[in-house]
Formats: C-alpha cells, sequence, structure tokens
C-alpha cells in the first residue's frame, strides 16, 4: 500500500505544470510577505514618518504591554483631550484631529491605533465621529460596560432585521460576557501572521492543478483500462491515489503557511502572541475570548480544513471528468465566482450556506456574529466549518472512489 501511495505521490510531483504551479505560488506569496513587511508605517517622536524594519523595530520600542484598566483608558482620553484644547498643542483642523502640526505627527500618529481602538469601541456600529467628539462624549462611561452595551444593541438590531435568532442572540451575548480587560502591545508578527489568513485561495489553486490528473488524467491517457484491470487496481491503487492526493494537500498547504508564519514571525518578532484578539480589530468588538496565536492557529486550521474540502470537490470532478484541464477550470470557477457572492445578496439562510462555501474561507472573520442554531443548540461559524469541511472531504473523497472504480472504460 505504501509504495503505491509513494508511486502516486511521485506522479504529482512529477508533472511539470504542478511544480511549475508551485513555484509560481510560492514566488506570489513571497513577493507579497516581502510587499506586507514593507507597508508597515510608523512616526517616531519627531513625527518623522518609518517604513517597513525600522517602523516594526520602532513599534516594538515604543508599544510596552500593558492592561487597559478603566483608569489607564480615562487616563488616554483625557491626555489626548487637554492636547486639543490646548492653546499651543491645538488646532481646530480635523484632518489633525484638532491637534497642532506638531502634536499629531509626534502623538497622535504615534498612538494612532490605540486612540482609534478606544473611540471605534465608544461608537455605535455606523456611527462616524471624530477621536476628540467620542472621548468628549465618554470620557467618563466605562469602556467595558459601553462595549457590551453596543453588542448587545448590534445583536438586537440583527436580530430585528432577521439575520440572528433569538437563542444566537442569547448565546452571543452570554459568550461576550468572558472577554476581559484588553491587553495592549506591540504584536506587528501576530498581525501579518493573522493577515495572510486570506491567502489560503491562492494555496488551495496551486493544491487543485496538483491533484486534478489523479483520476482524469488516467482517463485522458486511455491508462485507466489498464489500472482497472489489475489485480489492486479497484481497490488499493485507488485508496492510494486519495491518501497520496491528501498528502500533497496537507504538505503544500502546512508547507507554504508555516514557511510564511516563521518569516513574519522570524523577522518581526513573536511578542504580542498573548494579546486578546479584540485588538486586531478596531471596527467592531469581538466575542471570542481568543488571544493572537490562538486566533493564528485556528485560522489556519479552518484554512486547511477548506483545502481538504476543496480537494475532495477536485478529486469527486476528477472521477467524472475525462480532461485535467476541464477539472482545473472547473476547480478554479468554483474558487473565483464565490468572490461575486456577498452575504447582503440574500437573507438569513443564504448568509449561512455562503459561509460554508471551501473558498469563502478568504472572508472569515472573528468580527462575524454568524452562528447556527437548531434544537435549543448553537454553533458558532468556527465550529460549522469544522463539521462541515470534515465531512464534506469524507463525503466527496468516498463519491470519487466508488465513482472511479466503477466508470465505464472508454474502448
Amino acid at each position: 500500500m505504501w509504495r503505491l501511495v509513494g508511486y502516486e505521490w511521485k506522479r504529482i510531483l512529477g508533472s511539470r505544470m504542478t511544480r511549475l504551479v508551485l513555484l509560481g505560488c510560492v514566488l506570489f506569496l513571497a513577493f507579497c510577505v516581502y510587499s506586507q513587511i514593507q507597508q508597515i508605517q510608523a512616526w517616531d517622536e519627531n513625527g518623522k514618518p518609518l517604513n517597513g524594519l525600522e517602523a516594526a523595530r520602532h513599534l516594538r520600542d515604543v508599544r510596552k504591554e500593558e492592561n487597559l484598566t478603566q483608569s489607564r483608558i480615562q487616563e488616554i482620553m483625557e491626555e489626548y483631550l487637554e492636547y486639543t484644547e490646548g492653546e499651543r498643542t491645538g488646532s481646530g483642523e480635523e484632518s489633525l484631529e484638532f491637534l497642532s502640526e506638531q502634536l499629531y505627527t509626534s502623538y497622535y500618529l504615534q498612538n494612532q491605533e490605540l486612540l482609534q481602538l478606544l473611540s471605534g469601541t465608544y461608537q455605535l456600529f455606523g456611527e462616524d465621529v471624530s477621536t476628540k467628539e467620542s472621548f468628549q462624549q465618554n470620557l467618563y462611561r466605562d469602556f467595558y460596560q459601553v462595549r457590551r452595551e453596543n453588542v448587545a444593541n448590534w445583536l438586537t438590531n440583527a436580530e430585528g432585521r432577521g439575520e440572528v435568532m433569538p437563542l444566537e442572540r442569547e448565546y452571543w451575548l452570554s459568550k461576550d460576557q468572558k472577554v476581559g480587560v484588553y491587553r495592549y502591545g506591540y504584536y506587528e508578527g501576530w498581525r501579518k501572521v493573522l493577515d495572510a489568513s486570506g491567502w489560503a485561495l491562492v494555496i488551495m489553486m496551486a493544491i487543485s492543478v496538483g491533484i486534478a490528473p489523479i483520476f482524469a488524467g488516467e482517463c485522458q491517457s486511455k491508462f485507466d483500462s489498464i489500472l482497472l484491470c489489475m489485480k489492486h487496481g479497484r481497490g488499493r491503487l485507488i485508496r492510494a491515489k486519495l491518501f497520496a492526493a491528501f498528502l500533497y494537500t496537507s504538505a503544500v498547504y502546512w508547507g507554504i503557511l508555516l514557511g510564511v508564519w516563521a518569516v513574519y514571525l522570524g523577522i518581526l518578532g513573536t511578542e504580542g502572541g498573548g494579546l486578546p484578539i479584540q485588538i486586531y480589530y478596531q471596527s467592531r468588538p469581538v466575542s471570542f475570548d481568543l488571544t493572537m496565536n490562538q486566533a493564528a492557529v485556528l485560522t489556519a486550521f479552518l484554512g486547511y480544513l477548506a483545502n481538504l474540502a476543496m480537494m475532495g470537490i477536485v478529486l469527486e470532478m476528477s472521477s467524472i471528468m475525462k480532461h485535467t484541464y476541464g477539472v482545473i477550470v472547473c476547480a478554479f470557477l468554483g474558487m473565483i465566482i464565490p468572490s461575486f457572492l456577498f452575504p447582503n445578496m440574500g437573507g438569513y439562510l443564504w448568509q449561512h450556506v455562503l459561509a460554508l462555501i471551501p473558498a469563502k474561507i478568504t472572508d472569515f472573520s472573528f468580527q462575524s456574529y454568524l452562528a447556527y442554531s437548531a434544537g435549543g443548540k448553537v454553533w458558532t461559524l468556527p465550529t460549522m466549518l469544522v463539521m462541515v469541511d470534515l465531512i464534506g472531504a469524507a463525503a466527496m473523497g468516498s463519491f470519487a472512489y466508488v465513482r472511479f472504480r466503477r466508470h465505464q472504460v472508454n474502448r
């Protein structure tokens, strides 16, 4: 059995097209990694703009980890408001956040992310007010109480729109209570790791090209008639093909993804892995009680399962179609078309089905309050993705096995 798996593995990697696509995928992602690092921006205490690794080093020096207690949050807000109201430190220019030009570059830009995190959390979903106005309105309000109230208000409105069921609303309110005091600091390496989760689709395309010929290639070369007449042609050999496809999918996905992780964390540092996922998002509170590294591992695992599900679909198409290129074209369409489908194009059912399509893994966000309920139980989107992708991969692989085993050989 293992000799057959090894033989099929060599056949997959022996394809010139597969090797070229893998090389192209690696080079493209290497360019993306380089570009992402170069796009890191920061400003020093003199207002000088910094980019790339220089910016990352500066952020690591100035962003010391601290707990955002209510007293610390109020201190930050009072400091900012004091600057905006000072004769020499303030201004009437909204484009400068009501600060003098010197303070805007030396103070605001250095602390922009933290100030926007606080200001955005105090605002209602969809509300757009300046940082100064937000701080003035909420100076003495409890940050975490306001945060919980905003989550409750959004869930109530979502329930009214038919996007969330009553049971799901109660589930999220209960889950949100577990979110504690924020801890803030430097986390640029983990930020880039989380940003890279959207690249699962690029890896998915490369994997699809490699496994598309598994069955279709046999039919295209007319070798299927010989293969199915062999002693183990209808059993072990087909299972070996399926297992080789699984190994290839796993090796390519984890090899590329962990390589990206190693570059980001090796260059930008591993600091901030224990910070809460809430500080990664600034536009809307997150009710998942996860740290940065936990969120990164979860998104990587979900991306892997999406690739396994797509692998099953490609294998099923390969067992039905007679030409490799036809399988590749259909697989690419199955990955590209969903990118033009949006949740607001339909109602509750549409949104919940759309989120489970393997190619839509690129849209996954911990900001989502999408949940699935039945029989008094509630499952979050990550839980449903695990179940659906595993079942889908196993089912499609089984269908491919049966289909190729029983297919009619062309004379």
